[in-house]
């Protein structure tokens, strides 16, 4: 609430974080949301190279030719990653919702950050979906995964001010995510997500099952 009414005073915060003066508590909340899911996309893309320094460090050719075999190592290990990667945005949905609701006195609030999180997901696996492909396919370069993660932020925090284009803008996940609750649920943003992320995703598994692991 104190930040309500900060934000109804002073017009340029409103414009640094893209408030709807008309809609300052739902825009508010999506921009909370916004900043803590590239927070778990920056968790996603750490774990998911974390199979680079496996590789470097030899362990992952030992676990290959010791274990099931390149393909069920590489998926059990996407799997955990995006396991973990809905779990640490499902409970930083609930910190946030309980943080509202302790201070608004609507426990509500918790239940609906939660469902609002979840929308946020086929985002953040664009993030994994793009570290596997470098990891999969070219893995000397897979920091350009980190490259995504600092567009995201750079857009988050400097878009509005500079007006970026809306293509520009879009070029961060998170911001071609809808603006829940700020902007109505649409489906096919996060279809198209979602497919890009399965995509790159897939293009990184067939990059690894044919390159020779070091």
């Amino acid at each position: 609430t104190t930040m309500e009414e900060a934000m109804s005073d002073v017009p340029l915060l409103r414009e640094w974080m893209a408030l709807d003066p008309g809609a300052v508590r739902e825009s508010l909340l999506a921009s909370m949301l916004s900043y803590f899911t590239l927070g778990t996309a920056a968790f996603a893309v750490s774990a998911t190279l974390h199979l680079h320094h496996e590789e470097e460090a030899g362990t992952a050719a030992t676990a290959i030719v010791d274990g099931p075999g390149r393909l069920r190592w590489l998926g059990s290990w996407v799997l955990v990653v995006v396991v973990a990667t809905v779990v640490v945005q499902v409970l930083g949905a609930v910190g946030l919702g309980v943080g509202v609701a302790v201070d608004t006195g609507d426990w509500s609030a918790t239940l609906d950050l939660l469902g609002y999180s979840l929308v946020a997901v086929p985002a953040v696996l664009v993030f994994v979906g793009l570290a596997l492909a470098l990891f999969g396919l070219v893995p000397r370069f897979v920091l350009l995964a980190w490259a995504l993660v600092s567009w995201a932020l750079f857009a988050m925090i400097f878009g509005a001010l500079l007006d970026l284009p809306e293509w520009a803008m879009n070029l961060s996940p998170i911001e071609a995510s809808p603006r829940v609750p700020l902007e109505d649920l649409a489906l096919t943003p996060l279809l198209v997500l979602l497919g890009i992320a399965v995509a790159l995703g897939l293009a990184g598994v067939l990059g690894f099952r044919q390159r020779d692991v070091g």
